[in-house]
């Protein structure tokens, strides 16, 4: 089987463009199979952000992000930034907690996702990103952080791809998807 340093060389060779991307210190060198074990995309909401410009097939929503810590001392700040950045009617306030999505497991559905946040309504944006925190429960980090995206209208499918297959790790590319406008429905974490 190859690996992904073989995958990267044939590649390379079909003269496929790879991009740069600055990523601020975090790094892995990846020539052996514990440095690939060790590398991480970092949470949710770092994640999004590095994928944004690097897709060519697909688009990120831009972003707000801030940490609770953030949002504990200057609500009204953010608030004001948030209402400021969005031109889009309603917005969806997302949950990314330090303990979510890392190497040993998803967390997905664990989280308060909130969906039709009004941009104009202080109050709502409030109630929102408050919901989103206490979702995070006693073991809420000070660096758990909260980002708010437009949230996409007259959707006709949503899914998540994944690098292996969710029972048994297999190395295969699956994706689970439904068609439907309920974009929260693959991620919630219930069972179908």
């Amino acid at each position: 089987p190859l690996g992904f340093m073989d995958l990267f060389s044939n590649l390379m060779s079909q003269k496929v463009l790879i991009k740069n991307h600055f990523s601020q210190g975090n790094w892995a060198e990846l020539d052996n199979i514990e440095d690939f074990n060790n590398f991480t995309f970092g949470n949710k909401s770092k994640t999004l952000k590095n994928l944004r410009d690097q897709l060519i097939n697909g688009k990120v929503l831009p972003q707000k992000s801030f940490t609770v810590k953030d949002w504990n001392s200057s609500s009204s700040k953010i608030i004001d930034k948030v209402k400021y950045f969005f031109r889009q009617e309603k917005l969806i306030v997302r949950s990314s907690s330090m303990s979510e999505d890392s190497i040993h497991s998803s967390m997905a559905g664990k989280f308060e996702s909130i969906l039709n946040v009004d941009r104009s309504e202080s109050r709502q944006i409030e109630k929102a990103v408050n919901k989103v925190i206490r979702s995070y429960g006693k073991s809420v980090n000070s660096d758990d952080i909260i980002f708010i995206q437009p949230q996409l209208a007259n959707v006709s499918m949503s899914g998540v791809a994944f690098t292996c297959d969710i029972n048994t790790g297999a190395p295969y590319i699956c994706v689970n998807y439904t068609e439907n406008s309920q974009t929260d429905l693959v991620t919630s974490g219930i069972k179908a």
